[in-house]
Order: C-alpha cells, then structure tokens, then sequence
C-alpha cells in the first residue's frame, strides 16, 4: 500500500499523472487502470483518473498481488539491434516498461520478447526473466536482454565489475559551468522527497558520472555521458543537481523549466518534450560466451531529434 499526502508544488496535477510519478515503477495506462479498479483513493473516497489533487488530500494506491503465472507472450513491435542464441540487444522505446511489476502485469519488453520466440534466462524470476540492467520507461535507447541462465551470469557480472560501456546522450535546461567534467558523489534515497534519490546525502555508496558537453543551443545542451556506475535515476540526479536538470524530467526539476525561457523556438521545443530527455545511445561490452567484442549504437527517437532541431532552429 502506498500513501502520499499532496503537497503545494504538486496541486492542480491530474491524479493519474502524480501517481505515474510518484511510482515510476508503474506506467500512466497502469495506474488508470487501478483507479478504475477502484484501488485508489483520495481522502478515503473512489475517484477519476482526471481528478486534479489539491494541497492536502491524502492520497492511498493498493497494488493487487503479482500474478504467479508467467508472463504471456504478446505481439509488440520491438526493434532488435542483435539477436543470438545467447542475447538480443534491443532498441527500447520511451514509454515502454521492460518487465512486468504489480499494477502492470503486460505489454512490457518481456511479454514481446516471448511472442518472438526468444528464450530468457530464468534468473531474474518469474516476472523479470533474462533481465541483466534496466532502463526507465521514460528512458529511450539500447539494452541487452540474457537468452539463458549463463549468459545472464557472466552479462551481470560484466556490468557489476564495470566491464561495460554505457554511454548516453541528453539535453538540460541549462548549461554546464565547464565543457567536461566527473561528477563523483555519495548517493542513496532524497530524505526530504522519498520518490528522488539525491547525491547530497551521507552514504558509503557512491555515484560517478562522466560527461562532456557536445553542442550548445539557447537555454540548453546535448551532453554525452558516460555511466561510470549505474544507480538508480543516476544522470538525472546528478545533472539536476548540478543546476542543469533534464529538459522534461518532471520528477528533478526540468518539466516545467521552459516557462522561463523567451525565445520561442526553444520554448515550444522543451514545452513539447513530455519525458526525460535522455536516451541510452551506446552499449559496448565482451560477448558472455565467444568473448567477441560488441559494441552496438541506437539511433535517436523522434522526439528527441525534434527537440533538437527546434533548439537549433534559432
């Protein structure tokens, strides 16, 4: 059961989408579904997905238990980069979760990797098989998928030791004091905001992201990172942080930052933006069984392509 109780910075949002950020495990069309159900309540009262929250109300979601069944295998269209009897690596589009979780049990990754025919490692459980890393569902880009229990061994042992290059492009709100740079911090959860995580925090894990500024355009920048270890919503915390958040991100502070921009080209491309701007663009690493080197690309979405070209367009 999670309980929330709203606060000024979120009022006037439409419940649908506050829940869709405040469990990020869980995509909007899952969340609609559950206030149907009738598993979400405001004040202790059933209600609409469109129900605009107000200061104060006290907001309760219930997950129903996770299906004990496998996963069904689904049509979906997937692009696949690579395919092998011992991986795939796959192009994720934004939007797209990878695995089932409670609240959305299909039309994930895994439920499209099943209707292709691909075998999936059984280590990552019942509802999470052949999963080796993830990327978030507003996270656009590559990832490898384990066909079976071995190479999921050796692939998760690649990336626990930082055998593997992850790199990714991004566009902030704002640009960074310096060109290049390495931003090395403690890291663990926001305790002032329960759904961020925050790299100003006493911890002995830490966080290491490498980045340096490609271009810059108006009010922002594309920036190529790369992942020098993988915490959860790393690039974003620590960009945010940073003062330079993630055109889109609303969780870190980037959703709404072209309201202050007057230069109308980059303000319509950022209002136009509805996700992260950040997308998984390379993934290189040792293959688990023929130790080949691999090294794969993914092409920019669309919507990223159209931020650009509207940042540029002045």
């Amino acid at each position: 059961m999670y309980q929330f109780e709203i606060e000024k910075a979120d009022e006037g949002q439409r419940l649908d989408r506050y829940l869709a950020l405040a469990v990020p495990a869980l995509s909007r069309s899952a969340i609609q579904r559950l206030i149907r159900d009738g598993d979400v309540s405001v004040d202790g009262e059933l209600t609409a997905p469109k129900h605009r929250v107000q200061t104060g109300e006290r907001v309760s979601l219930r997950i129903p238990p996770p299906r004990a069944a496998a996963p069904e295998a689904q049509p979906m269209d997937l692009d696949f980069l690579y395919r092998d009897e011992h991986f795939v690596v796959i192009n994720k589009p934004a939007g797209m979760t990878v695995h089932p979780a409670p609240g959305q049990a299909d039309q994930t990754l895994v439920n499209g990797l099943l209707y292709e025919g691909v075998g999936l490692s059984g280590i990552g459980g019942v509802q999470r098989p052949g999963i080796v890393h993830r990327l978030d569902r507003e996270t656009s880009g590559v990832m490898v998928v384990a066909s079976h229990d071995e190479a999921h061994r050796k692939l998760s042992k690649a990336f626990a030791q930082r055998e593997v290059k992850k790199t990714y492009l991004c566009v902030t709100a704002g640009k960074p004091r310096k060109p290049e740079g390495l931003i090395d911090t403690p890291y663990g959860r926001d305790p002032k905001h329960r759904l961020r995580f925050s790299g100003k925090v006493r911890s002995d894990r830490r966080a290491r992201t490498r980045y340096r500024v490609l271009e810059t355009m108006g009010p922002c920048a594309l920036l190529e990172i790369d992942l020098l270890t993988g915490r959860t919503h790393q690039i974003r915390v620590h960009l945010s942080e940073a003062g330079t958040p993630l055109v889109g991100d609303e969780l870190y502070g980037g959703g709404k930052r072209w309201k202050g921009v007057s230069w109308p080209p980059a303000k319509e491309a950022m209002r136009a933006m509805t996700r992260q701007a950040l997308h998984a663009h390379r993934l290189a690493f040792q293959h688990p069984m023929t130790e080949q080197a691999m090294d794969f690309e993914s092409p920019l979405p669309a919507d990223f392509e159209r931020l650009l070209e509207g940042l540029r367009s002045g």
